[in-house]
C-alpha cells in the first residue's frame, strides 16, 4: 500500500455551499433512532473499495455506542432505492463534520454524488450554532472525492502524509 495522502477541508459559512447546476431527484431524510446495523452495513459497503478500514474491527457495541453518541446523526439518501448516506458529528464547539458520506456502488457515476453531499452540508448547517462544516478526504476515496468536496464550497486547511508499512 502507498503513502496515504490526507486532505483536510472546510467551510465557514452557509453561504459558501455551491449545489451542482444539475440534481438528480433524490431525498435526503435523518434516520432516528439510528439503526447501529444499518450504519455499519453502510460503512462496510460503500467502504470496501475505499480502504475505509478505521472502523473494520468495530463490534455491535461500538456500533451501537457510535449510533447513540451525542452530536451524531445519519441521514439517508434515497431515490426509489437506498442511495448512500451522510454521516454528522458535531462537537460541543459548533464544528460539524461529515464524518461519513458515499454512495452504494450502484450509483456511482449516475449524478449523485454532488447533490447528496449538497445536501449534507445544508443539513450540518441546520445545527444550531454551526459555525463550520468539516471533512476530511484522502487518495484512497473515491477519485473524484476532493474535486467534489471542492466543488461544494470547501477549502483545503491542510494536507498530511502518512506512511504505511506492511
Amino acid at each position: 500500500m502507498s503513502d496515504e495522502i490526507i486532505t483536510y477541508l472546510s467551510m465557514h459559512t452557509p453561504a459558501a455551499l455551491a449545489w451542482p447546476a444539475r440534481t438528480p431527484a433524490f431525498s435526503l431524510t435523518r434516520q432516528q433512532p439510528i439503526d447501529p446495523g444499518q450504519l455499519a452495513a453502510l460503512y462496510h459497503r460503500v467502504g470496501a473499495n475505499y480502504h475505509w478500514t478505521d472502523r473494520a474491527s468495530w463490534t455491535h457495541a461500538d456500533w451501537h455506542a457510535r449510533s447513540r453518541a451525542p452530536g451524531v446523526s445519519l441521514w439517508l439518501a434515497r431515490a426509489a432505492d437506498l442511495i448512500g448516506f451522510v454521516e454528522l458529528a458535531v462537537d460541543t464547539a459548533g464544528d460539524v463534520e461529515i464524518a461519513y458520506f458515499g454512495l452504494l456502488p450502484a450509483f456511482i457515476g449516475r449524478g449523485f454524488g454532488g447533490s447528496v453531499l449538497a445536501a449534507g452540508v445544508e443539513q450540518a448547517w441546520q445545527w444550531p450554532g454551526a459555525r463550520r462544516v468539516w471533512v476530511h478526504t484522502c487518495n484512497f476515496d473515491h477519485p473524484n472525492a476532493l474535486a467534489n468536496y471542492r466543488a461544494r464550497g470547501f477549502s483545503v486547511d491542510r494536507i498530511e502524509r502518512v506512511s504505511h508499512t506492511p
